[in-house]
């Protein structure tokens, strides 16, 4: 069930646009990372039963893959978790930004706060299934004050932003 919205001042307002990470290019992201995992388990279980002897060396290349198999399980649930519950919410004033699995995490950036929009698409799983991030900075913050991760069509949703902004400012040319 979808919750109202309320902006800082009290009043209820519609969205204007609701954004959801796509999950399946942060998934194969997570397994492609895991993949680099299992080979350092790999090299150390072989490593390991070289200074044991032979006879044990399948012992521990199968003990390596049931840790892998376990860690990529949990990671995974745990991604697919985060990403399922993230939303970005776009309105004529702020942008509200909801993540978290375990411990949910909610800001609200207003629009005049926003100095700078970037975008970034990586070569390989952002241009399979045509995602990317899209990086909101304010003023006096370290880093992006919100990034909208795995975001399906980002030139469409940057160039949304930016008309957002440029809206705004014309509406509020003070700040």
């Amino acid at each position: 069930m979808r919750r109202p919205h309320a902006d800082p001042t009290g009043t209820d307002t519609s969205p204007n646009l609701t954004l959801k990470p796509k999950i399946t290019p942060a998934m194969l992201g997570s397994i492609i990372r895991s993949v680099s995992f299992l080979v350092f388990l790999l090299i150390f279980a072989v490593g390991f039963t070289l200074t044991l002897g032979k006879d044990k060396t399948a012992v521990w290349i199968l003990l390596a893959l049931a840790v892998f198999i376990i860690i990529l399980a949990i990671n995974l649930f745990f991604t697919f978790m985060t990403l399922k519950r993230t939303e970005y919410i776009f309105f004529d004033d702020r942008i509200e930004y909801y993540e978290g699995f375990l411990t949910r995490i909610k800001k609200i950036v207003p629009l005049y706060k926003i100095t700078d929009v970037g975008m970034r698409k990586g070569w390989f799983i952002d241009a399979i299934f045509n995602t990317g991030t899209i990086d909101l900075n304010t003023a006096g913050s370290f880093g992006s004050a919100i990034l909208i991760r795995y975001v399906e069509n980002p030139d469409n949703v940057f160039t949304y932003i930016q008309d957002l902004l440029r809206a705004y400012r014309k509406k509020h040319p003070s700040t």
